[in-house]
């Protein structure tokens, strides 16, 4: 997206690139939870990006979305299905997944 700036769409010659490596990481783990209605799910990712965890993805499906996806999950209809995936050290993993659980949890008893 900075390649272009300040040329209004014309051509343009790439004369050089350079790309930054990162490791795979350690672990990862993903989150998956339901809620039974899109305000819940929105204050609990709310407090997720308000919060110092840093997930890697998340993802907000409506009950069609995620029936298309997992047949098995059990979505009210007027609910929705939270994924959030974390990446990193094992360690960081488990907690971040543990704080997530407790964040979705507390999102559902307001």
């Amino acid at each position: 997206n900075k390649l272009y700036v300040g040329a209004l769409g014309t051509v343009g010659i790439v004369v050089e690139l350079s790309f930054k490596l990162h490791p795979l990481p350690q672990a990862e783990g993903m989150l998956v939870a339901a809620f039974k209605s899109v305000e819940d799910a929105g204050r609990a990712v709310a407090t997720l990006m308000r919060s110092a965890l840093g997930p890697a993805a998340v993802e907000l499906l409506d009950a069609e979305a995620a029936k298309a996806i997992r047949p098995d999950a059990t979505v009210p209809d007027e609910g929705c299905l939270l994924v959030v995936a974390a990446h990193g050290f094992e360690a960081a993993i488990q907690r971040t997944l543990r704080d997530l659980r407790e964040t979705c949890a507390s999102a559902t008893d307001l």
